[in-house]
């Protein structure tokens, strides 16, 4: 993250909005019904790999005799009940907002960015809650016949789809035109 950097106007585009904006409720209904089905699918999740921390399952290459006994594996599931409950809290405030808002009253596009970044953060949590629950789980959480696979599924797709806003920007933000480098995030030139 740089700071104090000046970007030049002729590399910055302004999203154009041809008429008013669409109403709150609708501009964020999309939004709301692809994070709800994602934290139902991490809930899900949750309870798959609880009953299997719950058992006689032992970490792979640990001393532990059962997951419930590794310090860090409690840390990974505590870490994805936080991360979902967190996601729980932000969509949550997000419909508080738009139920609170009057039917053909106007939002502030600055509190539209503010609705949008905590969805995209809730789907983020979402994500990264069932990449710890997976890890905990172990590959067996990938065959066909595992609950787990289809919940993972589930986050995974739905946090490409472009309604919770986690690979877009937010409308009336500014976005760069610039083509990105096409250096290697590996490797890098020496200087």
């Amino acid at each position: 993250m740089a700071e104090d950097v000046v970007v030049p106007d002729s590399l910055v585009t302004y999203p154009r909005v041809s008429g008013p904006l669409p109403p709150p409720e609708a501009a964020f209904m999309g939004g709301l019904a692809a994070v709800a089905p994602m934290i139902g699918a991490t809930c899900g999740a949750q309870e798959v790999v609880a009953a299997a921390v719950a058992g006689k399952r032992a970490p792979y290459a640990t001393a532990h005799a059962r997951v419930a006994d590794s310090p860090l594996g409690r840390y990974w599931f505590t870490e994805a009940l936080r991360r979902t409950e967190s996601a729980m809290q932000r969509t949550l405030r997000v419909a508080d907002v738009i139920d609170a808002v009057r039917p053909g009253a106007a939002m502030p596009v600055t509190e539209r960015i503010r609705l949008r970044v905590e969805l995209s953060t809730a789907a983020r949590e979402c994500r990264e809650a069932m990449e710890l629950l997976l890890d905990l789980h172990g590959a067996s959480g990938f065959a066909d016949d595992n609950p787990l696979q289809r919940f993972w599924r589930d986050v995974a797709v739905g946090t490409r789809h472009p309604a919770p806003g986690t690979r877009h920007p937010a409308p009336g933000t500014r976005t760069s035109r610039r083509t990105p480098s096409p250096r290697s995030t590996v490797v890098s030139p020496s200087t």
